[in-house]
């Protein structure tokens, strides 16, 4: 008996040391490619080029991985849905290619939904957390104003709290992120109304106030469920019908 329960003992710590061997490749990886091309304009140069002459209204959504794997996307009689999202980006890899990937596809409407990934950053960081924070809350109102300068009206997003961490994660979590939403969205909703911004709170459609997202919304710590993109996409209905 006893052997069998170091034998899975060690099987157990086998699984979680490889488990972590490559979450750490893929973030080193990640990195790796982030400094090669920090814009990531590459992405979406061929599917810009051959998109086809504007004859609806054109919604663009823009964001990190929380718009990439938007699915269902929203379906809103007379307008074209157009993803922007790229997995993994901050606010300021977003502004590198803000013009690109939005500006330049003309957009009537701007959907943004950003800044988690700074936020994971920022509470991990015992030096630059601050200025992460800062930088955030900065990117989010540059990124609204070109949009509103542009002629484009501009739907702003609150930041969706992260679910429970998986085991894994819980390495290199720091809890103090849930705070750190909070505070970022404050900010974000004292933009409702101004320079053209329409803020949707996605935190308190999905999120208790001050807690993590639920487990019926949640694939996992950072990702969604269809049933949240659901929830968003009838917030964003009515806000666009109007």
């Amino acid at each position: 008996m006893r052997r069998l329960i170091l034998s899975a003992l060690l099987a157990g710590l086998t699984i979680a040391f490889f488990g972590t061997a490559i979450l750490v490749r893929q973030y080193y990886i990640q990195v790796l490619e982030t400094k090669a091309a920090p814009a990531n304009n590459q992405i979406y140069e061929r599917a810009n080029a051959m998109l086809p002459t504007k004859l609806q209204w054109r919604v663009v959504l823009f964001g990190d991985s929380r718009v990439a794997q938007w699915s269902p996307l929203p379906q809103i009689e007379g307008a074209e849905i157009v993803n922007r999202g790229i997995g993994g980006e901050t606010t300021a890899q977003m502004r590198l290619r803000f013009d690109a990937d939005v500006l330049k596809l003309r957009p009537d409407v701007v959907v943004i939904q950003a800044g988690i990934n700074d936020l994971v950053a920022a509470s991990l960081s015992t030096r630059a957390g601050d200025r992460i924070r800062q930088d955030l809350k900065s990117n989010l109102r540059q990124l609204a104003t070109q949009s509103a300068a542009a002629g484009a009206r501009v739907v702003l997003l609150t930041v969706i709290p992260p679910a429970s961490p998986s085991l894994l994660r819980r390495l290199v979590w720091n809890s103090d992120i849930v705070g750190d939403v909070a505070d970022v969205n404050t900010f974000i909703r004292s933009l409702d109304g101004h320079d053209g911004v329409t803020v949707v709170d996605a935190a308190r459609l999905l999120a208790p106030p001050g807690g993590e997202l639920p487990a019926r919304y949640a694939r996992d710590t950072l990702h969604f469920e269809s049933a949240a993109y659901e929830a968003l996409n009838e917030a964003l209905a009515m806000q666009l019908r109007r």
